[in-house]
């Protein structure tokens, strides 16, 4: 492993020694790391402080979060980046700095006590939150992982799922389903409420649309996360929420091949959308209701569908919810005899 050649030929040379006993050898990487850690004086704790903020952080953040004197900061990451431990991009104020190696972070992140990486995690949360609006809106994972590692659950949980949203927005539906996952696993430290159950079925919600993209709509993670979320719809009384969930269902049974629950589940979520009334879904249930009974081979049903439907097609709300490949077969079985 070149890092490990590199730090042991360092620490040969460092010891002035031409002929170092084998006791003055690290056994181990981290050994190695350790011992430079502990010769770097004040740079130590900046480079502690560094390596709680990321693998990458800029001057500005740094000094927000460890006030010192600027010129004795300044020449603890000149030391830092002449020892080759950081990289620096860039000019003070404006530079940033990047560890050399990942595993030079983890030996200086390690080296802090559990409750002074907390300490320093709640203090760079607070520092991004209320002064590095840019860094807060374009990467809330980075905000909702400090927030994990300070133990400050409500706050962690509501940028997880800020970062969610966010992810999902520009498609990166992997990235999202992560970030809501985080967000759903730190909402159970939460105590019962009434709002926490709200917010667990939104994110369940969101967990089972992004395991569409992800997974497929009849891949059985998906269909136990879209079981999981109707269970909790059913709890909670929600109508939309539930007939949000049925109609995917409803596609999955019918891309599997399950025609016989796919037409249960049809008729059940077009029986609950037109009790809870929205255009938009009742416009979405008569299209599941085609696509099943265009799968079946039941064109005159499919078409009854489509005329019954037909009013509820242009709603807005609806184009933005995706039917999955259905949607050009059961728009085709309505058209034909139209």
């Amino acid at each position: 492993m070149p890092l490990f050649v590199e730090e042991l030929t360092r620490a040969v040379l460092e010891s002035g020694q031409t002929k170092p006993s084998g006791r003055e050898i690290p056994v181990t990487l981290h050994d190695s790391l350790m011992a430079r850690l502990d010769r770097l004086g004040p740079a130590k704790e900046v480079i502690q402080v560094g390596a709680v903020i990321g693998s990458e952080f800029s001057y500005e953040l740094l000094r927000a979060v460890h006030p010192m004197a600027e010129l004795d900061l300044q020449a603890a990451l000149a030391r830092l980046t002449e020892a080759e431990l950081l990289y620096v991009n860039g000019i003070i104020p404006d530079a940033t700095y990047q560890f050399k190696h990942a595993l030079i972070r983890d030996a200086a992140y390690e080296a802090l006590l559990k409750s002074r990486r907390r300490e320093l995690h709640r203090q760079v949360a607070v520092a991004i939150d209320e002064n590095f609006q840019a860094l807060k809106e374009l990467h809330p994972e980075v905000l909702a992982r400090h927030w994990s590692e300070a133990g400050e659950t409500e706050p962690a949980t509501a940028e997880w799922q800020r970062a969610g949203k966010t992810a999902e927005a520009r498609n990166a539906f992997a990235e999202a389903l992560e970030s809501y996952r985080q967000a759903s696993k730190l909402l159970e430290l939460l105590p019962q409420s009434l709002e926490r159950d709200r917010r667990e079925l939104e994110l369940a919600i969101s967990i089972a649309w992004m395991l569409f993209f992800t997974a497929g709509y009849s891949a059985p993670q998906t269909n136990d996360a879209i079981e999981g979320a109707i269970v909790l719809a059913e709890r909670s009384g929600s109508l939309k929420q539930l007939v949000d969930l049925m109609i995917p269902r409803t596609t999955a049974f019918t891309a599997s091949g399950n025609l016989q629950a796919a037409a249960a589940l049809a008729d059940r979520a077009l029986e609950l959308a037109l009790r809870e009334g929205t255009a938009a879904n009742i416009g979405r249930a008569y299209g599941q209701q085609m696509g099943v009974r265009f799968s079946v081979g039941d064109l005159a049903g499919a078409e009854e569908c489509f005329i019954a439907g037909l009013k509820f097609f242009e709603d807005p709300d609806l184009v933005r919810l995706p039917l999955g490949a259905l949607w050009p077969l059961v728009t085709r079985a309505g058209t034909r005899g139209h």
